[in-house]
């Protein structure tokens, strides 16, 4: 059995993020380090403190049915089910692009 999940970010969180992003800094980059390069990094950084807009992204997570089961005492994401009537429970990882395009899409 599963039951509906939605997550929806606390404004103190995102606000405490675009804190820490602002207050962050990239070092120059080392010759011979590893890891993500510094000039990767600093996009990343520039682009989450610009450009970056969660609630459109929680709008877009959420377009979908989320669910949560518990599986042997854990609770796992069962997300929703695949339109394809010939897709395996676990190896389909692709939900359907429109919610209403699938009728499959609630779980019980």
């Amino acid at each position: 059995m599963s039951e509906p999940f939605a997550f929806r970010a606390a404004d103190e969180e995102l606000e405490r993020l675009r804190r820490r992003l602002d207050e962050s800094t990239v070092p120059a980059p080392t010759p011979g380090a590893h890891g993500i390069p510094m000039p990767t990094l600093q996009r990343l950084l520039d682009r989450w403190r610009g450009g970056f807009d969660w609630r459109a992204v929680e709008r877009r997570l959420f377009a979908h049915e989320h669910r949560v089961a518990t599986v042997e005492g854990t609770a796992a994401q069962a997300g929703c089910r695949s339109c394809s009537r010939t897709a395996g429970p676990i190896r389909s990882r692709r939900c359907c692009r429109s919610p209403r395009r699938c009728a499959a899409s609630s779980m019980s």
